[in-house]
């Protein structure tokens, strides 16, 4: 943007003079200076230049009778070379809905430009994606028009699992004077632990248990070494990857004869 003041005479009759400006990128303007009383009159031009360059701008002013003057002056015009800024974000945290972790959505942080509008970085991994379980670095950038790149701004999204499993479709079955299988479900994948005792309620500190740490949904383990026609009581322990546990309520079977 170029502001360019022009002073100009016409002595002795300081009658009204015409300008115009050339400048020198096929634009031009003209219009008619009304008459003042001052001996120097001046004229105030503004004009966009769109591209980089060297551009010779002229300006002429002519009086009534047809007589003009001119004068020519050199402009660079450096283009746009100002960085845009990406607002900073906040970070995220955000509860697992899933083994895979969370989608999360999110708005993209603000770009300003001294030239372009206001636009939004483009961030990757990209609003709505799932997000794994953990710290995920969101990383964000932004090029404007003129090529100029902002400085890469980041945040983090972290999907936290706080939530314990959920045992279901306890089964028990090939029940024998020493033996027993009993099986169940977990909504998400867990390790498989069972506390059985003759006493309860059932104390995990003291009770025989059996377990497998594999984790997986469908859970299936078999108790071994029981006294017939004794009642037993037990209890379910399933631990997800973070280690939270879900428990069932105590149940209990009786060993045949």
């Amino acid at each position: 943007f170029i502001t360019s003041k022009l002073d100009a005479n016409d002595k002795p009759k300081n009658g009204a003079l015409t300008y115009s400006a050339d400048w020198g990128d096929s634009m031009s303007i003209m219009f008619l200076k009304s008459n003042e009383e001052h001996f120097v009159q001046t004229s105030t031009f503004e004009h966009i230049y769109t591209s980089p360059g060297t551009y010779t701008a002229t300006f002429t002013a002519k009086n009534s009778a047809g007589l003009k003057d001119s004068a020519s002056t050199q402009i660079t015009v450096t283009g746009d070379t100002t960085v845009p800024v990406i607002a900073p974000h906040s970070n995220i945290e955000i509860e697992a809905t899933s083994s895979a972790g969370a989608v999360v959505s999110y708005t993209a942080p603000e770009v300003t430009d001294n030239i372009d509008a206001t636009k939004s970085a483009t961030c990757l991994p990209a609003s709505g994606s799932t997000f794994p379980l953990g710290i995920t670095t969101v990383l964000c950038n932004h090029t404007d028009s003129s090529g100029n790149a902002a400085v890469q701004t980041s945040f983090t999204v972290t999907v936290v699992d706080t939530t314990d499993p959920v045992i279901s479709n306890v089964q028990l079955s090939a029940l024998t004077s020493t033996g027993i299988t009993i099986s169940w479900t977990t909504n998400e994948p867990s390790n498989s632990e069972i506390f059985f005792s003759t006493s309860t309620p059932v104390d995990v500190n003291t009770a025989a248990s059996v377990s497998d740490n594999t984790l997986k949904t469908e859970h299936s383990l078999n108790i071994s070494g029981l006294t017939a026609s004794t009642l037993y009581h037990f209890l379910i322990e399933s631990s997800d990857a973070t280690d939270n546990t879900g428990v069932s309520s105590e149940s209990s079977f009786t060993s045949t004869s």
